[in-house]
């Protein structure tokens, strides 16, 4: 069954608990200090050969994000299983691996509008907090 949520109350309470959660996910990457953590990128994929040009490259940018601070080990697994869709979407993969990499990179945060969707917005450090419009 759906239920529609009236407004009044409950929805001012829904946005604000959004609120909160906005503000603690910000705070907590409010520094534009690049991320130096992270597992490194293996010598070979899984299959043994070695990853195509252009795959460090994008982990190491991917590694730089400040957000990636907060990364747990399940968030590096996921970043890595993504570098090996990556690796065989350029080895000519089939053209189905583009939209699956495309969604695993949103989830990343990895571009300004991606970051932008997930409500995360880097601040200097120390700086005023603004809340997000």
């Amino acid at each position: 069954m759906i239920q529609a949520m009236a407004r009044g109350a409950a929805s001012r309470n829904l946005q604000a608990r959004r609120s909160i959660a906005t503000r603690w996910f910000i705070s907590g990457s409010r520094s534009r200090t690049p991320c130096t953590d992270g597992p490194p990128l293996p010598a070979t994929r899984r299959a043994g050969t070695l990853w195509p040009d252009g795959i460090g490259e994008k982990r190491d940018a991917w590694r730089s994000m400040p957000h990636a601070k907060l990364w747990k080990a399940s968030d590096w697994r996921f970043a890595l299983d993504t570098l090996e869709l990556a690796a065989q979407f350029y080895d000519g993969g089939p053209v189905a691996l583009a939209t699956e990499l495309r969604n695993r990179e949103k989830v990343l945060g990895t571009t300004l509008d991606f970051r932008r969707d997930l409500r995360i917005r880097y601040t200097q450090p120390g700086g005023p907090m603004r809340r997000p419009a």
